[in-house]
């Protein structure tokens, strides 16, 4: 499923029409139906989901982006999160503007670590690592934020799982454009690449820098997948965040190799990724080994 290129249309946004969106060696992703070149997709600010916008639609959002600032360096994350909740982005009935957007959004993010089951097995297989104390420490801190946000969403009947897939949906989606967190419709569909891979250049731009713009840095032949950077990351923050791994990503955390994105992801199987780890690693991927961590 993908954002209706109709709702884009209807409020002033384009979609390139020779992009199509379907299943290739990363799970689900953009590719070129022809050779593409130039500008991909423009969104106008109507579309666009800000903190700023957060903050402002919500009562109490001042109040929480105060109170967030006070334990965490993403507050836009979390007044993120808040509007989702708000708005009822999981419900099947949602009459929210962004509906179209909510409907698509991934329901089960099994791939995420602070998103595994207690009696995963993954558990036992980064036991000991640093990862592990990473994802422990991460756990607390969305329990705080969870805290928080109880305090101010009281009036919802407001559940761990319903934060956890809020909070999770933007940490894995959510675009920093000047100093804001921001989600952007179907752009978020297009999967992260290495920097010799990235083809895709994004960021805001029109009379009042206020138009989200995708352009192709290069001319993409027929066939190819259209990839963005989610940031030059360790594989510690991919995992973390995103749900998959690279080969070749920063190290941190001793990763032994990994096959591309195509093992983890929101955009594939669990099931891929557990068989690759059985049949390829034995199940041992992560070294105890502590390195320092490369950040953007």
């Amino acid at each position: 499923m993908q954002v209706p290129r109709s709702w884009v249309r209807e409020h002033g946004g384009f979609v390139h029409p020779a992009v199509g969106i379907h299943k290739g060696d990363r799970g689900r992703g953009a590719f070129a139906s022809k050779d593409l070149a130039g500008e991909l997709c423009r969104l106008p600010p109507k579309l666009l989901i800000s903190e700023k916008l957060a903050e402002g639609s919500m009562a109490f959002g001042h109040e929480l982006r105060m109170a967030a600032e006070e334990f965490t360096a993403a507050p836009g994350l979390v007044l993120l999160t808040a509007f989702l909740l708000h708005e009822g982005a999981a419900g099947a009935h949602c009459n929210s503007f962004y509906a179209p957007y909510f409907h698509v959004l991934p329901k089960k993010l099994s791939s995420l670590p602070v998103c595994w089951p207690d009696d995963h097995w993954l558990h036992s297989t980064i036991k000991g690592s640093h990862l592990e104390r990473q994802v422990r420490a991460k756990r607390h801190n969305l329990g705080l934020e969870f805290a928080l946000l109880k305090s101010y969403v009281g009036k919802l009947p407001l559940t761990w799982e319903d934060f956890l897939w809020a909070r999770c949906i933007v940490s894995s989606r959510a675009y920093s454009l000047q100093s804001q967190r921001c989600l952007v419709p179907w752009a978020d569909l297009l999967n992260h690449g290495t920097s010799s891979e990235v083809c895709v250049r994004y960021g805001l731009e029109g009379e009042t820098a206020s138009d989200f713009v995708m352009n192709l840095g290069q001319l993409v032949p027929q066939g190819a997948e259209l990839l963005q950077s989610y940031g030059d990351k360790p594989n510690a923050t991919l995992l973390l965040d995103y749900g998959f791994v690279l080969p070749q990503a920063p190290p941190c955390c001793g990763f032994f190799g990994i096959p591309t994105a195509t093992a983890f992801g929101d955009r594939s199987s669990l099931e891929g990724k557990e068989s690759f780890l059985d049949s390829s690693v034995q199940g041992t991927f992560f070294s105890q080994r502590r390195t320092a961590a490369r950040g953007r």
